[in-house]
């Protein structure tokens, strides 16, 4: 294919004069708007003129496919002919001219291709600059011709650009919506709302709702999430970039609301696309309510220590705080609880045997039942030369892990 432009008008004047001997007079207006002077030929070369604006960057689609257009900075209108029967006439070198026709009738722009036999493309290609600078508002016209022959013609209007375009954030009519869990099967937000409460490794998630995208120009979706603070600052943002034909994709952040990271106070999420506002939801944080835990009566015992117990009469012997340390020697512990009857549960208790080193080195659980009339706990620990060592000991109740009664004594 060879390309060669600025045709004189003069000649192409001729061309229209001279031309249409192998081509009807009237023309035909094809269903796409384009005016056909069919070959008297079976076989003849005949031309289908597309206008748009440009091809999809991924796809080679044509983008805003149209008979009008607006005047814009770095505004363009494109135009691809189509030939039909090229395949039967490659067997020679095919000369096109493509003349553009402005709004007062003259031509402005002209562009010669010559398709050779070895081409393998059945089309036309062509564009001219619509920006205000060089073109006025009026209707336009585009001339294909084939060996001096007009084959095909369409026209297109240029139009001022609007001046109240419709806005991004109109044209995705998009919404925020905050919730405190999102179901991982099916993306469902979970306990939605506008008030959080301020928790340690907890978030919340923003989903953006969008009634429509934006697919004219086949660039990626790029939404930005913003989350700012009660005095306007910045304290997180998210960039999120989908595929241009991604409609199935949920477009969502997620935000710590650690009474590390956050204060209390209003806040607000704020999307953009593609660098313009399209959404925002302002929500509160709150602190967590300060639990006051009501300490519960704990239950009064009185501890005794003693040598051992009379076989016949059950009578504690050697009741003391001294012991010493001999062959088969014990201490033993009678706790006598003495308001048990003010407790309707279980009562659970942790006996500690503690050594002079302050560590314990024997812990006995014991859990009386709710109305057990043994209201009596029985421990003792070996006082032999091989296990203990002299020096001063305690023995330590604990009821709900808190210390209730303690027992001094000595091993000597």
């Amino acid at each position: 294919m060879r390309s060669k432009f600025n045709i004189p008008t003069i000649f192409l004047l001729m061309l229209l004069i001279f031309g249409c001997a192998d081509r009807q007079k009237n023309a035909t207006e094809s269903t796409s708007g384009t005016f056909r002077f069919t070959s008297k030929s079976m076989n003849g070369i005949e031309g289908e003129i597309q206008f748009y604006r440009k091809k999809g960057p991924k796809t080679g689609r044509l983008l805003g496919e149209g008979s009008t257009f607006e005047i814009s900075e770095n505004g363009k209108v494109r135009a691809l002919i189509q030939l039909e029967n090229w395949e039967h006439n490659r067997t020679k070198e095919l000369m096109f001219h493509l003349d553009w026709i402005g709004a007062n009738g003259k031509s402005f722009f002209q562009k010669r291709i010559d398709l050779l036999p070895s081409d393998s493309s059945n089309f036309l290609s062509s564009s001219i600059s619509i920006t205000p600078e060089k073109r006025d508002t009026g209707v336009y016209q585009l001339r294909v011709y084939l060996f001096r022959e007009l084959i095909a013609m369409k026209t297109f209007d240029l139009i001022a650009e609007l001046p109240n375009k419709i806005s991004t954030e109109e044209m995705l009519n998009a919404s925020v919506r905050l919730a405190k869990k999102v179901n991982r099967k099916t993306g469902q937000l979970l306990d939605e709302g506008s008030v959080f409460t301020i928790q340690a490794k907890k978030k919340i998630t923003a989903l953006l709702d969008c009634q429509r995208y934006v697919h004219s120009d086949e660039l990626d979706h790029k939404f930005k999430f913003r989350w700012i603070s009660p005095n306007d600052s910045l304290l997180f943002s998210k960039n999120l970039r989908l595929d241009f034909d991604d409609t199935l994709s949920q477009i969502r952040s997620s935000f710590s609301i650690s009474p590390k990271k956050r204060l209390p106070g209003n806040h607000k999420c704020v999307v953009f696309y593609r660098g313009e506002f399209i959404a925002e939801k302002s929500f509160e944080l709150i602190e967590a309510p300060t639990i006051v835990e009501m300490r519960t009566e704990a239950p009064k015992i009185a501890i005794t220590l003693y040598r051992k117990k009379s076989k016949k009469s059950g009578k504690r012997i050697g009741e003391a705080t001294f012991f010493n340390i001999e062959e088969n020697g014990k201490v033993r512990a009678q706790l006598v609880i003495e308001n048990e009857a003010k407790f309707r549960k279980n009562l659970q208790f942790q006996l500690k045997w503690i050594g002079p080193d302050g560590k314990s080195f024997y812990t006995k659980r014991v859990t009386l039942a709710a109305g057990e009339s043994d209201s009596i706990i029985e421990s003792s620990i070996s006082a032999t030369p091989d296990k203990r060592s002299p020096g001063a000991y305690m023995l330590k109740v604990y009821y709900r892990d808190e210390a209730i009664a303690v027992k001094k004594f000595t091993l000597k």
